[in-house]
């Protein structure tokens, strides 16, 4: 890739040509999954920040099959829909979140009991995992709330590694539910 000017592989000569060029692609993508505008915008900008930082980090190659405007609108679109997705899964987790403390004060002391034993029953089944690399994986999603990335990024493996061992955990979790 050139220092000079990083953007050359993406078929664009500077970073505002990209930018306008590729926004509302990259908008239409998130706004797809989120439904709200302003969530969109704000998600949008984020994945430019990402792309900005990977192109000044030499981290993008163009696939030699494409031309370099659709092999760049691929990378942009799997950067926003990461955005994404990572976006949602802490949404979900920060509502979650919010509902318990909420129904927290309301809980009595049997309610709590059950959300206890639930936690327990979780951390049990995923120490049920026969293999280490699937048990570890299968930790880092369910209990330390990890995204993908972070647990690639964690255990130094592909992300495809990830997910696949996530998986397998799952159906191993499912399985040892519908043996007990």
């Amino acid at each position: 890739m050139t220092e000079s000017n990083p953007y050359l592989l993406t078929g664009f000569t500077n970073l505002k040509e990209m930018y306008l060029s590729s926004w509302s692609f990259v908008f239409r993508v998130i706004f797809n999954r989120v439904k709200d505008r302003a969530v969109a915008e704000d998600l949008t900008q984020h994945s430019f920040v990402k792309v900005l930082g990977a192109l000044n980090r030499n981290m993008y190659a163009p696939q030699e099959r494409k031309s370099p405007e659709e092999s760049f609108r691929s990378w942009l679109s799997i950067i926003a829909q990461n955005t994404t997705f990572n976006y949602l899964k802490k949404r979900r987790f920060e509502e979650a979140d919010y509902e318990k403390m909420r129904d927290y004060n309301r809980s009595d002391p049997e309610e709590l009991t059950i959300e206890k034993e639930g936690l327990e029953a979780a951390i049990e089944s995923i120490n049920s995992i026969s293999h280490t690399k699937k048990r570890e994986t299968a930790r880092l999603w369910f209990i330390e709330d990890k995204s993908y990335q972070e647990i690639k990024n964690q255990l130094g493996i592909p992300l495809g590694s990830v997910m696949s061992r996530l998986n397998r955990a799952k159906k191993e979790m499912r399985a040892n539910y519908a043996h007990k």
